[in-house]
């Protein structure tokens, strides 16, 4: 993976202004741009967070929600079904590794863009498939694309929370919510489309309507990055410089680059939890710093052997999670729920979602060591596995309001952990380690999973695999001590 230049400490005061008002000039953080006056920077975020939804919520985890009739159309075992998703995770990671090449050299704004049109285009050609080869290369590609538009619409998202300390965590999780609202429009457009859709393959049409919204979504992000273009060359000409050729989102120097460390893993907030809470996180932060001077970051390698705990523990968690978003709809339409109550059910685990990442600010703030890593992957074990216990209404409702208000959070605890325990100068590399075992077990996961449901016991069974690789990656991550 390319280096990445080490994170700079912020050091600006959280802005007085009230959530609704636009941005005035105060400067923000160390190589953050200054954001001009009347900049609406929550209508940029809300907006950017469609990004989000693009990336995850419609290129991953729309795909549960289409695995049972492609599975009855096309004659699927679980293990190639489950297989579709290990190549869409394949090509998130091939996607997070290459994005940092190309934010060299184009703006993250064109990146997204990017990545969005080519998301809307390999949706849209899944459509046109039925054989698993082709099927499984425009996974594949749409995980490349999607890591494209997720890391680019998190590093733009950053640099604004960067500029307005008081407000980064408000606007951090306003964008990752976007992987939300992703999943509950999915939840709400796919049934509805293969209600309607003509046959032979009528799922064929829930591809072509997902695509759709993905080129929505593409339309609309043109208005940020415009946005952001404009504020930045604003805020150059008033500097008396040339505006930078990348616009409002520099290509990836000082800690815009930190935070594009941040955001490569599935989901990994960029600001530790910590550093949202005002005056203590930035003291404690200060105290970090003093305490491990930045270094050149090949001269700071990472503490494997010490971290090895929490990098196991996340290893499972990727081989858990996944199984669950891969599988619960296809589980639950198997049992003999109807269309209606699946969607019900999705649609509310993509709302749990969005507002997941305000619940478990305290606990990463407190917890220096696994603790946090721990309990919640204790926890979304106990949402993975009762699906496969019963499938009463109310058990299944908790199981995805349970879910949906923790995985979000469990990545963002080992962004905490990482900056809580190791100098600046190893947070991308800390990250960058987390993020890649992160990917290894939601590769493997949904095929393991699969081929364990093709055999006696079905789902039920997959899932409470599934639930034990996250109950054995919380005990493992306990293990994990404070550096």
């Amino acid at each position: 993976m390319a280096r990445v230049p080490p994170p700079l400490s912020r050091t600006s005061a959280p802005s007085a202004q009230p959530a609704e008002q636009p941005v005035s000039g105060a400067p923000g953080a160390p190589g953050a741009p200054a954001a001009p006056a009347a900049l609406p920077v929550l209508r940029v975020v809300l907006v950017l967070s469609l990004g989000a939804a693009v990336s995850l919520g419609l290129t991953r985890f729309a795909y549960a929600l289409l695995l049972p009739p492609m599975r009855a159309d096309l004659g699927w075992s679980y293990t190639l079904a489950g297989g579709m998703n290990t190549a869409n995770a394949l090509g998130y990671l091939l996607g997070a590794l290459a994005t940092p090449l190309l934010l060299r050299r184009l703006a993250p704004g064109t990146v997204l863009l990017l990545g969005a049109g080519l998301a809307t285009l390999f949706m849209a050609l899944s459509g046109f498939f039925v054989d698993a080869a082709p099927l499984l290369l425009q996974r594949t590609l749409a995980g490349v694309a999607s890591a494209l538009v997720f890391i680019a619409g998190g590093l733009m998202a950053a640099r604004l929370g960067a500029a307005q300390a008081g407000r980064s965590g408000l606007l951090l999780g306003l964008y990752y919510g976007g992987t939300g609202w992703g999943i509950s429009a999915s939840a709400l457009l796919v049934p509805a489309v293969l209600a309607r859709a003509p046959g032979p393959h009528a799922w064929a049409w829930a591809w072509w309507a997902l695509a759709a919204l993905c080129a929505l979504c593409a339309l609309l992000l043109w208005w940020p990055v415009q946005v952001l273009r404009r504020s930045d060359a604003a805020a150059a000409a008033a500097a008396g410089l040339a505006p930078s050729p990348a616009g409002a989102e520099s290509r990836g120097s000082g800690s815009a680059s930190a935070e594009l460390d941040g955001c490569k893993g599935c989901g990994v907030p960029p600001p530790a939890p910590r550093m949202e809470s005002g005056q203590g996180a930035r003291s404690g932060h200060a105290a970090s710093t003093s305490a491990h001077p930045p270094a050149n970051p090949r001269t700071a390698p990472l503490p494997w052997r010490a971290l090895a705990p929490a990098l196991a523990g996340y290893t499972l968690f990727g081989v858990g999670y996944i199984g669950y978003m891969t599988f619960v709809v296809a589980l639950l339409r198997d049992a003999g729920m109807s269309a209606g109550a699946v969607t019900l059910f999705y649609a509310l685990l993509g709302l749990a979602v969005v507002l997941s990442p305000r619940l478990w600010a305290g606990l990463l703030e407190r917890s220096r060591g696994g603790q946090a890593l721990a309990l919640l992957c204790a926890l979304l074990g106990v949402a993975t596995v009762l699906p496969a216990v019963t499938v009463a209404w109310p058990v299944v409702l908790a199981s995805g309001l349970l879910f949906g208000g923790v995985f979000l959070s469990l990545v963002a605890s080992t962004t905490a952990l990482v900056r809580h325990n190791l100098a600046p100068a190893q947070w991308a590399a800390g990250i960058s380690a987390f993020t890649i075992v992160f990917a290894f077990g939601q590769i493997v996961g949904p095929t393991v999973v699969g081929a364990i449901a093709d055999g006696p016991g079905g789902l039920a069974r997959g899932l409470w695999l599934s639930g034990g690789a996250l109950w054995l990656g919380a005990l493992v991550a306990a293990r994990q001590r404070p550096l």
